[in-house]
């Protein structure tokens, strides 16, 4: 119980923090505590030293998110576009119809609210799922109700996700690398940011095609005949909440047999053409802001800092980046999809993928915010691999900017972060790498 109560220690201490903003170096430092704690369990479940009931995990993650529930949303201000989303749906207004700045004549009620929006001059990026999210967040009231629902989520998805690690005979204790985790304590509970409901639903579509793992009787295993169908919908779902669960789309695809592949690709086609129908013509506007933040948003990418001061040209960046991104990807679903119809485990393979996927995502993209990393640190369970632990800590390191931020009100981005970022999980893979051939017993490199 050492370990458990080390880091309930730490989140107390930083829950006791008077202003996260001007306290990063602290919490960051105890995240890494946590963090280190969390490895030294995964290797004690290994060995099968340790052991700790589902009950166990979830109840001591539900109290961690307790804790940063009742504080205001601290590092990131996207809550505030949650709730004016979900107060225009629930006033029965279409949210893509205009930017907040421009309702604020037509709709008086909420011109406070539209003023704490940032980038209030553009209409919502959200996609239409998540307008659903936010309207049952703002039933709840507000800014807690919103934090509130999305707790509940994450925590549904810890449950789901203890089922998918059951079926794959992975240790179910493995979900305390996501559910005592930093990124979604302080991402979710801490700052309320709707990536958990998209993580929901992808992993129940993830849970429908997942079979019995040690008991199958079939080499593609025992999934029921409608679990396409499901996982079709749940997957629009997760997409249309948030639109980054898209990179796993031929990963979902892979896994699927044959028979389920036609059913997913069907229940998601049909499923985002209903969704998105329901806000058209007005979810236009959404696409188009979709468009300036491809073309234009950037926060602590390093590889898209190097080549944009390389070439001077930031959109040649971009599309080369985008290019890499897409080739990596391609050879790794490639190869998972035609190692996968010769091994046994081949579902635990597709996961393995999804984390590759997650990082590779996460070193190439222009837009590195902090809880990008939540889809990474939802993989860890299933495949802990150090540079992908490190790395889900090292994203907090961007949070560096907000210090100056909240004294001097100017928002000023340190170059040498975003490659400190990457030199951390850089450095865990060497070490990783040197250790496991050389000086960690066998039984740890297994």
């Amino acid at each position: 119980m050492g370990i458990p109560c080390a880091v309930f220690i730490a989140y107390t201490m930083i829950f006791s923090l008077d202003d996260l903003r001007t306290a990063v170096p602290e919490w960051i430092g105890l995240s890494a505590l946590i963090i280190s704690l969390l490895a030294v369990s995964v290797f004690g479940i290994r060995d099968k030293t340790v052991a700790w009931s589902l009950g166990f995990i979830i109840t001591v993650g539900a109290i961690f998110r307790g804790m940063f529930l009742l504080r205001p949303a601290e590092l990131s201000d996207d809550i505030y576009r949650y709730v004016f989303d979900g107060q225009m749906l629930l006033s029965g207004h279409n949210p893509y119809t205009a930017a907040p700045m421009d309702t604020l004549t037509t709709h008086p009620a909420l011109s406070s609210l539209a003023a704490l929006v940032n980038h209030g001059d553009l209409p919502t990026i959200y996609p239409p799922a998540a307008q659903f999210v936010f309207a049952a967040g703002a039933v709840a009231g507000g800014v807690f109700g919103i934090k509130l629902v999305l707790v509940v989520l994450d925590l549904l998805l810890c449950v789901v996700m203890a089922q998918v690690l059951k079926r794959l005979n992975r240790p179910r204790s493995f979900l305390i690398l996501y559910a005592w985790h930093p990124l979604p304590i302080l991402e979710i509970s801490g700052s309320g940011h709707v990536d958990g409901a998209s993580m929901l639903f992808l992993f129940t579509a993830l849970l429908f095609l997942t079979s019995d793992f040690p008991n199958h009787q079939t080499p593609e295993g025992q999934v029921s005949r409608f679990a396409g169908w499901t996982a079709g919908i749940f997957l629009a779902a997760a997409m249309l909440t948030k639109w980054l669960p898209l990179i796993f789309f031929p990963g979902v695809l892979i896994l699927a047999g044959s028979v389920q592949r036609k059913q997913i690709a069907l229940a998601f086609l049909l499923s985002t053409l209903v969704m998105i129908g329901v806000f058209w013509p007005a979810v236009q506007n959404g696409f188009h802001t979709l468009f300036v933040y491809a073309a234009n948003w950037e926060f602590s990418g390093f590889a898209f800092r190097t080549l944009r001061d390389g070439l001077s040209s930031g959109k040649a960046a971009r599309l080369i980046l985008a290019g890499a991104f897409s080739t990596i990807a391609g050879v790794i679903y490639f190869r998972c999809y035609r190692v996968m119809g010769g091994i046994k485990n081949k579902q635990i393979l597709s996961f393995q993928s999804f984390y590759m996927i997650s990082v590779a995502f996460l070193l190439l993209t222009p837009t590195l915010h902090p809880w990008y990393a939540l889809y990474l640190a939802a993989f860890l369970p299933f495949a802990p691999g150090p540079a992908g632990l490190v790395l889900s800590w090292s994203v907090f390191l961007g949070y560096r900017v907000v210090i100056g931020y909240a004294v001097t009100g100017q928002w000023v981005e340190n170059d040498l972060m975003p490659a400190l970022i990457i030199a951390g999980p850089a450095a865990a893979f060497m070490a990783w790498v040197f250790l496991s051939g050389s000086i960690l017993p066998s039984r740890l490199r297994n």
